[in-house]
């Protein structure tokens, strides 16, 4: 390329700079004040035992299981009797979720929970009771453009 060309090159993309700084401004602004269910703090009451609203739409498989050590296999935890395990980009999601067959349902609504895009804060039972908080990430990601 010689010279000149690669000055015009350079101006061209001077001019676009601005442009794409605010888009990309607002963008960021919107995922930061747009709330993805409406207005306020976005929390789901009883998520361990009834279903929240679903921020994500995945396409979700539930995969049961007889033997504890492939659902702890799958999950990476010993002690889990079941997971759910999400996957999601714009144009789609995916939920897995795998459990022990004789499980109690109130686990399956929990796991589901996950698929909807919510998450607890620590893996205690107070936790688990405590308000779920909506994954950020996952509604950013997906729940935001579908």
């Amino acid at each position: 390329m010689n010279h000149a060309a690669a000055s015009t090159s350079r101006s061209r993309l001077g001019l676009l700079a601005p442009f794409t700084v605010v888009i990309s401004c607002g963008l960021l602004a919107y995922i930061a004040v747009v709330d993805p269910l409406g207005p306020g703090d976005q929390r789901c009451q009883r998520a361990n035992v009834q279903p929240c609203v679903d921020a994500l739409g995945a396409d979700v498989k539930i995969h049961y299981h007889q033997d504890p050590a492939i659902v702890a296999d799958l999950c990476g935890d010993l002690r889990s009797n079941a997971c759910a395990l999400r996957t999601f980009n714009f144009s789609s999601a995916r939920c897995d979720v795998h459990i022990l067959s004789d499980t109690a349902h109130h686990v399956l609504e929990h796991e589901l929970n996950h698929c909807r895009g919510w998450d607890h804060a620590g893996d205690t039972t107070e936790a688990y009771e405590a308000p779920w908080h909506l994954n950020r990430d996952a509604w950013v990601v997906r729940g935001a453009y579908r």
